[in-house]
C-alpha cells in the first residue's frame, strides 16, 4: 500500500455486521453475481470492469462499480410515511466479485446519485459524462430494485396499531400481537423495548408489589395508574375520553423524584435516573416529537429546577406552558412542507410524568392541566427495598409484567373503548357527587387515573397475585389516595387564582410600604413608597396602571409572571364581584378632589383582611 492509499477515508460499514472493507476495492464475495443483476436490462453490459451503457455506435463506460438496492424500506410514523433505500455496491476486480458497504440512502436522495461519493468515496467512480451517466446509473438502480430489492416497513412510533386487521402494540424490541414487525425508535429513545426475558409470573408480581415498600402510597399509587393507564390511550381516545393531563413530581433536591419516576417508565424499558428519555434541556420541537412517537406509554420530562437567570427560567416557564397546552389539549403544532404547504401536527399520543423542584408561573388554566404529586423529605427513602426495585428494573422484570398487560388487553381489544366510556363516566359522576371536579379537570385526571389503576388490580386478579377481596380494597385505597391529593390540589389552585394573587399581592406592598393611598378625608404628605390610590372608611380607588404596575413589579422581584393583563385582570375583578364598577364597566367614574378618573375600587375588607 502506497502513501496515498494509506490515508485514503474509509467507509463506514451501515447495518450488516457480517460485511466487512478488506481492501479499498470491498470485501469478497463468492456468491455475488454481477450478470444476474443486471441481464434484464437491455441498455447495459458488464463488461472489463466497467459497467457500459449502449448507444447507437457502441458501449460507453458509465462506472467502475454496479449499484444494488438491497432493500426497501417504508418508515410509518403513525402520520408520515419516508422512505430509504439500502444500497450496495459490486466491483469486479481481479476476477473477483467485491461489494462496497451497504449505503443507506433516503428515497428522495437516490436519483441524484450525488450519495455515491459521500458513502464510497475514491471506491466508487462514475465517468465523464457524469449527468449523462448519472441518468443511466438512476435507471439501472430502479431496474434492479424493482426485480431484486426486498420491501419492508418499519414503524417508528410505540403503542398500537392495526397491521393486517389485527391490533398489535408497538414498542422498540418488535410488537406484541404480531410477528415479523419492526420497529425503529429515534436516537435517545432506545431505552424503549418490553423485555424478552422469561420470568414466572408470581416472580413478577412479587417484584412490582415490592414497589409498594419502596415508596408512599400516595406517591405509588398515581405511578403505578398513569404506568397502567398508558397502554388504554388509543382505546380511551376512541371513547372519546383521551387521557389529557401530566402528572407532576414535586419535590425539593435529593428528594429522589427522579428516581421513582425511573422505576416508574422502567415497565416500557431500561432506564435510571441518570438515563430519562427528556429533560428541560430539550427544545420544545424535540419535547413535542417525542411526545408524539411515544404513543400509548409513558415517557418523564426531568428536572424543571429553580433558576438563578430570569432568561433561563423564562425559558422554562415557556416549555412548560407549552407542554401543559400540548399533554392538556393532546394538541401540536400545525407545521410547513418546504413546497409551503401545510402538513399534519404532531400531538402527544402518550402520558407524560413531569418532574420538578418548584411549580411553573404558567396561569390558572395551564396549572389546571397538571396533577401534582408532593414527594416529602421521606417519601422515598434510602433502603434495601429501593435497591433490590432498581435491580427488578435493570433485569427486566417490570417491562416482562407490562408485556403480559399488553398481552391481557390485546385479547379484549375490540370491547375496550365502549368499556372505558362506561368506567369513565360512572367514576366522573362519583366525582360529581363529592364535589370534587375543581376547575373541571382535576375531576377528570382523577377518572382517568383510577381507570389505570382498576385495571392494574384486575390484571393482578388475573395473574393470580390478587385475591377478589384484595382487588377490592386496592381499588378503595386508590379511590381515597386520589381524591384526597385532589381536595388538596383544589384548595392550593384557589390560592393560585390570579384575582387572589392581585389583593394578597397588594395587601403585602402595603405593609412592606412600598405603595401608599391617599386618605380622601385627612390629606397627608406623610408617605411611604408609591402612591396608588385613594381611600374613605369602605373602598380603596386604585389608580388601574399604578397598582397594575407595582403588583408586576412585586412579582418580578419573585421570579414571577403575573398571569393576566391589565385589561383582563380589571374584567375578572368585576366579574367575580371583588371591584365594584359602573354600569357595564370595569371601573368607577369618580371625582376625587380636583381628580375625575376612572378608579379600581375595592373594598377595604379585600385587601386589608383582619386588618381592616
Amino acid at each position: 500500500m502506497n502513501e496515498i492509499q494509506k490515508y485514503a477515508p474509509r467507509v463506514e460499514v451501515i447495518d450488516d455486521d457480517d460485511i466487512s472493507i478488506e481492501d479499498e476495492y470491498g470485501k469478497i464475495e463468492d456468491d455475488e453475481n454481477v450478470e444476474q443483476y443486471i441481464a434484464h436490462i437491455p441498455f447495459v453490459k458488464w463488461d472489463k470492469d466497467k459497467l457500459c451503457y449502449k448507444t447507437k455506435k457502441c458501449y460507453r463506460p458509465v462506472s467502475d462499480f454496479l449499484p444494488v438496492p438491497v432493500e426497501d424500506i417504508l418508515y410509518d410514523n403513525g402520520i408520515d410515511q419516508t422512505r430509504s433505500y439500502l444500497i450496495k455496491g459490486l466491483k469486479w476486480k481481479g476476477g473477483n466479485v467485491r461489494v462496497l458497504p451497504v449505503a443507506r440512502v433516503k428515497a428522495t436522495d437516490a436519483g441524484s446519485m450525488n450519495w455515491v461519493a459521500d458513502n464510497w468515496g475514491f471506491s466508487a467512480n462514475i465517468f465523464s459524462p457524469s449527468t449523462a451517466n448519472k441518468d443511466v446509473l438512476r435507471s439501472v438502480l430502479t431496474a434492479i430494485g424493482q426485480r431484486f430489492a426486498k420491501r419492508t416497513t418499519v414503524y417508528s412510533h410505540t403503542g398500537w396499531r392495526k397491521i393486517r386487521d389485527e391490533w398489535c402494540y408497538l414498542h422498540g424490541g418488535g410488537a406484541v400481537g404480531a410477528e415479523s414487525v419492526r420497529v425503529q425508535l429515534e436516537n435517545g429513545l432506545s431505552g424503549y423495548g418490553l423485555s424478552d426475558k422469561k420470568y414466572n409470573t408470581i416472580s413478577l408480581s412479587n417484584a412490582v408489589l415490592q414497589l409498594f415498600r419502596v415508596a408512599d402510597e400516595s406517591v405509588m399509587i398515581p405511578l403505578l395508574a398513569v404506568s397502567f393507564l398508558s397502554p388504554l390511550n388509543e382505546f380511551l381516545k376512541q371513547s372519546g375520553h383521551e387521557p389529557s393531563f401530566i402528572l407532576y413530581l414535586l419535590g425539593r433536591t435529593q428528594s429522589r423524584k427522579s428516581t421513582v419516576a425511573a422505576l416508574a417508565l422502567s415497565f416500557f424499558g431500561n432506564f435510571t435516573a441518570s438515563t430519562l428519555p427528556a429533560s428541560f434541556r430539550d427544545t420544545v420541537n424535540a419535547l413535542e416529537r417525542k411526545g408524539f412517537i411515544l404513543k400509548d406509554t409513558l415517557t418523564v420530562i426531568d428536572d424543571f429546577h429553580p433558576c438563578s437567570s430570569f432568561k433561563e427560567r423564562r425559558s422554562m416557564e415557556q416549555k412548560m406552558q407549552a407542554l401543559s397546552r400540548m399533554y392538556g389539549n393532546r394538541s401540536g403544532r400545525d407545521r410547513m412542507t418546504s413546497e409551503v404547504e401545510l402538513r399534519g401536527s404532531m400531538p402527544p399520543k402518550g402520558n407524560v410524568i413531569v418532574t420538578g423542584e418548584d411549580v411553573a408561573a404558567i396561569g390558572q388554566s395551564g396549572t389546571a392541566r397538571n396533577f401534582y404529586i408532593e414527594l416529602q423529605a421521606n417519601s422515598v427513602p434510602v433502603s434495601d427495598y429501593l435497591t433490590d426495585a432498581q435491580q427488578f428494573a435493570a433485569d427486566g422484570y417490570y417491562a416482562a409484567f407490562m408485556k403480559l398487560y399488553i398481552e391481557w388487553l390485546s385479547g379484549m381489544t375490540e370491547g375496550l373503548p365502549s368499556k372505558l366510556k362506561e368506567m369513565f363516566n360512572e367514576y366522573r359522576r362519583k366525582i360529581i357527587d363529592e364535589h370534587l371536579s375543581g376547575l373541571g379537570r382535576t375531576g377528570d385526571i382523577v377518572a382517568w387515573l383510577m381507570i389505570g389503576s382498576t385495571f392494574f388490580a384486575d390484571f393482578m386478579v388475573e395473574t393470580h397475585s390478587f385475591t377478589e377481596q384484595e382487588c377490592a380494597g386496592f381499588k378503595a385505597m386508590s379511590w381515597k389516595i386520589l381524591t384526597d391529593l385532589a381536595r388538596a390540589q383544589i384548595e392550593k389552585s384557589e390560592e393560585d387564582v390570579p384575582t387572589k394573587i392581585f389583593t394578597d399581592t397588594v395587601h403585602e406592598l402595603f405593609i412592606g410600604e412600598k405603595i401608599y393611598a391617599e386618605n380622601i378625608m385627612q390629606p397627608t404628605e406623610l408617605s411611604h413608597g408609591e402612591k396608588v390610590g385613594y381611600f374613605d372608611e369602605q373602598f380603596y380607588y386604585f389608580l388601574p396602571n399604578k397598582i397594575y404596575a407595582e403588583v408586576n413589579k412585586a412579582c418580578a422581584a419573585r421570579n414571577e409572571f403575573f398571569p393576566l393583563t391589565s385589561q383582563r385582570l380589571l374584567k375578572q375583578l368585576s366579574a367575580e364581584n371583588i371591584s365594584v364598577s359602573s354600569k357595564g364597566k370595569n371601573t368607577l367614574q369618580k371625582r376625587i378632589g380636583n381628580i375625575n378618573a376612572k378608579f379600581l375600587c375595592i373594598p377595604r375588607a379585600i385587601i386589608d383582611g383582619d386588618n381592616a
